[in-house]
C-alpha cells in the first residue's frame, strides 16, 4: 500500500489585519511547492466550500503576494489580530483556508447565502428578502420568502375569529351550568 503524502500547505499569523491589501506567501512554499510557475488566477476555498475567493499572486520586490481579492476575503470573513490561517495546496492553482481564532479554536464561519444561485437552482422568483436581526451581532439571519398579496391575512381578523370561537365555547358551558338536574 502506497502512502500519499499530505497536500502541501504553509500558515500565517495575522499580525496586522487592518493592512489587508495583500498577504505574503512564504519563500520557501513558492520555490517547493509552486516551482515558480505561478497560478494565474488562485482560487481560495474555505472547508466547507461556502465560501470562494478569485485572487491574484503577484510579486513584489523577492516576495510573491495574495493580491486583488485578498481584502474580500478579510472582510468576508471578519479576520482579526492573532487568527490563524491554514492554506492548503489542494491542486495547482486552488487553495484551501482553514481558520483558526487566536484560542486555537477553528473559527466557525455561518453559511454562506448567494441569494442568485438559490433563485437559479430553484428557478423562482422572490418577491423579497426578510432580514432577522435576533442577537444585534452583525452577522443577521437571512431569510427568503415569496409574499402574494392574497396570502396575507389581516392579523386582526384571525385574532377576532379566535375570540368569537372561545366566546361560542363559554356560552355552551354558560348553558350546562344553567341545567337543573
Amino acid at each position: 500500500m502506497a502512502s500519499s503524502l499530505p497536500s502541501p500547505s504553509f500558515f500565517k499569523i495575522l499580525l496586522n489585519p487592518t493592512d489587508h491589501s495583500q498577504l505574503v506567501l512564504p519563500d520557501d512554499f513558492v520555490t517547493k511547492h509552486l516551482q515558480n510557475k505561478i497560478p494565474q488566477d488562485p482560487i481560495i476555498q474555505t472547508l466547507n466550500g461556502d465560501y470562494i475567493w478569485k485572487l491574484k499572486i503577484e510579486k513584489n520586490g523577492a516576495n510573491y503576494y495574495f493580491t486583488n481579492g485578498w481584502s474580500d476575503v478579510v472582510k468576508e470573513v471578519k479576520l482579526g489580530f492573532g487568527d490563524v490561517l491554514l492554506f492548503r495546496l489542494i491542486d495547482k492553482s486552488t487553495f484551501r483556508l482553514l481558520i483558526y481564532s487566536p484560542s486555537g479554536c477553528p473559527k466557525v464561519l455561518p453559511p454562506k447565502i448567494n441569494v442568485e444561485q438559490d433563485i437559479d437552482s430553484v428557478g423562482t422568483v422572490v418577491d423579497s428578502v426578510c432580514v432577522v436581526d435576533d442577537d444585534n451581532i452583525d452577522d443577521d439571519d437571512v431569510v427568503v420568502c415569496n409574499v402574494d398579496d392574497d396570502d396575507v391575512t389581516d392579523d386582526d381578523d384571525t385574532h377576532d375569529d379566535q375570540e368569537e370561537d372561545e366566546d361560542d365555547k363559554d356560552e355552551d358551558y354558560k348553558n350546562d351550568d344553567d341545567v337543573d338536574m
